[in-house]
């Protein structure tokens, strides 16, 4: 349904944003209306300066990139812990007593892979080995113990087009089974029909048919989930997903690989195993059948018609040596009580992630100074803002710093598992990723190429990036089930700064934390600023934040948690 819905409504988004763009640059800012008295302390008190000096000591070199468990992220906790002291920002973390901590703290599980994984192939009594990071990768964002021996199915692209009569998967079983699928997507005649269909467009754009694909062959049974690299390791995406991380020496162009240590929850739930492969590896398994992975993408693309093989005399074992040691990490959480002696049991939960990837091995140290100081300065200057405004808000405000959003989102998803406060209070929940850079070219070009549909790309690709929208466009991504919240921060826009603003109404677009609430059905805005080639670098530095941008974000939301707070009823969700 979420997905449909930014289908639909992307093409007046864009429309939207042409014409707010336009009309920003010609309104007269005179028009704009003067903040009510009752907020102007608070509102006032949110400066560059500030926001600037904050970015300045989370994104310096002694915070070590504030990886997860890291003495890095512990400092940067402590900051933040002393700043809401200082402002009277009550604890909101664990209970110790009668005592309340600032931090949740909670155990995380490192995961490095041993010496000992391997995938072996199988084909009567003949058989060939591949060791763990020269023919076959551990995905990134999963890492665990297995040890499968099972039959394989190769399933192209794992398309299913019902509407089209097209599905990879037909006649095929796929349950207890490695399911083998060309990584990408295809090109000919199947392309040119996806391309032409918005609602295809947007189910198989690359990060979307991605996880899908994961989801649905796990509810199916599937021992394993297996992309081959047909791109000669050409392919950004495969890279990004399935590229050496074990090795932090290796570099691809000028990009400096980060360090992709993983961690996760003691009791991490079971998944779906995900791994990358050479073509080697899939020919290998082919070679029975007197073709090739190469030759089965052809023939696909060609005949838009599937070429789907069950070679059952070969089988695939898998064996991932994976190393544990125990870590302790913390969120950080801090509340201004609301002044409602009814109202303040409710809460707006504003958020950003503290950490970031830390340094390699070469001694790389990955700054984040977009990602996230960005949007960590602008929680803290909302925090002290509401603290200083005289007049509170008649809802509570919480205030939540994460941990590990670059190891899948660890912190959020054990608050979401373990809150500190009631989940069913918190009525809107507004997250910051990434608010301090300006859009280029380069930038919007990331952002098509994981997060926007085909059929929207060259539209949005053909904007007018003029100086004034690439430095003052604010961008958002919010919960279809609940639009008067989008309402309200255009009114505000419109209202009080009058900059072009983008809002997309799809929140597995730009995932971040947000989406976890936005799963427990808590109606979600996040805040962000388009990918741009520093990201996940060293050169993510304070010098290239545009520090009005995140000025002005912060006092957006300062004024919509405000509304928000005020509201005679909470946001209501509507399925």
């Amino acid at each position: 349904m979420i997905l449909k819905s930014a289908s639909s409504c992307l093409r007046s988004v864009i429309i939207t944003l042409l014409f707010t763009s336009l009309l920003a640059s010609a309104q007269d800012k005179a028009e704009l209306k003067t903040i009510p008295e009752e907020l102007r302390v608070g509102f006032e008190s949110i400066s560059e300066s500030d926001s600037m000096a904050h970015i300045a000591f989370l994104a310096a070199d002694v915070m070590g990139g504030r990886d997860t468990a890291s003495p890095g992220m512990q400092l940067a906790r402590n900051y933040a812990a002393a700043l809401f002291k200082i402002w009277n920002i009550a604890p909101a973390g664990d209970n110790s007593g009668n005592d309340r901590s600032y931090e949740q703290k909670f155990e995380v599980v490192h995961l490095e892979s041993g010496s000992e994984s391997f995938l072996n192939v199988e084909i009567g009594s003949t058989s060939w080995h591949f060791s763990s990071e020269v023919d076959f990768f551990p995905g990134k964002l999963f890492l665990a113990p297995i040890s499968i021996k099972s039959q394989c199915v190769i399933a192209g692209y794992g398309i299913s087009i019902q509407e089209l009569g097209y599905d990879d998967f037909a006649g095929i079983t796929v349950k207890d089974k490695v399911v083998i699928l060309i990584g990408g997507l295809p090109d000919g005649k199947l392309k040119d029909t996806i391309d032409s269909n918005p609602d295809l467009t947007t189910r198989f754009s690359r990060i979307q048919h991605f996880r899908t694909l994961r989801a649905d062959l796990q509810k199916k049974g599937a021992a394993a989930l297996l992309f081959v690299d047909t791109s000669g390791g050409k392919d950004p995406f495969f890279s990004k997903y399935f590229g050496p991380i074990f090795e932090s020496k290796y570099k691809r162009g000028n990009e400096i690989i980060h360090p992709f240590r993983i961690f996760d929850l003691p009791e991490y739930e079971k998944q779906l195993p995900v791994f990358g492969i050479t073509s080697k590896v899939a020919d290998t398994l082919l070679s029975s059948q007197n073709t090739s992975i190469s030759v089965i993408k052809k023939e696909i693309d060609a005949s838009a018609s599937p070429r789907s093989i069950e070679p059952n005399e070969a089988l695939i074992q898998i064996h991932m040596d994976v190393k544990e040691t125990s870590r302790q990490a913390a969120n950080l959480l801090g509340i201004i009580e609301g002044s409602d002696p009814t109202l303040r049991e409710e809460m707006v939960m504003i958020c950003a992630h503290l950490d970031h990837v830390g340094v390699n091995d070469d001694g790389y140290v990955f700054r984040g100074a977009d990602d996230n100081a960005s949007g960590s300065a602008a929680v803290l200057e909302i925090a002290q803002a509401l603290a200083l405004n005289p007049l509170k808000p008649k809802r509570s405000i919480l205030f939540a710093l994460w941990t590990g959003e670059e190891k899948r989102s660890l912190g959020s998803r054990y608050f979401v598992k373990y809150p500190s406060v009631h989940l069913g209070n918190i009525v809107t929940c507004i997250n910051f990723d990434m608010i301090g850079r300006d859009w280029t070219p380069d930038g919007l070009q990331r952002a098509l190429q994981l997060h926007v549909p085909n059929e929207y790309a060259k539209e949005i690709r053909d904007l007018p990036l003029t100086p004034d929208v690439a430095r003052s466009m604010i961008i958002t991504c919010y919960s279809p089930q609940c639009p008067q919240l989008d309402e309200i921060v255009l009114q505000l826009n419109k209202a009080y700064f009058g900059v072009p603003f983008f809002d997309v109404p799809n929140h597995a677009m730009f995932g971040s934390d947000h989406y976890l609430f936005h799963l427990k059905k808590i109606p979600s805005f996040a805040f962000v600023s388009p990918f741009h080639k520093d990201y996940h670098q060293p050169t993510d530095t304070i010098d290239k934040i545009n520090s009005t941008r995140v000025k002005m974000s912060a006092q957006l939301v300062y004024l919509l948690a405000s509304e928000i707070a005020n509201m005679p009823e909470r946001p209501v969700w509507k399925e």
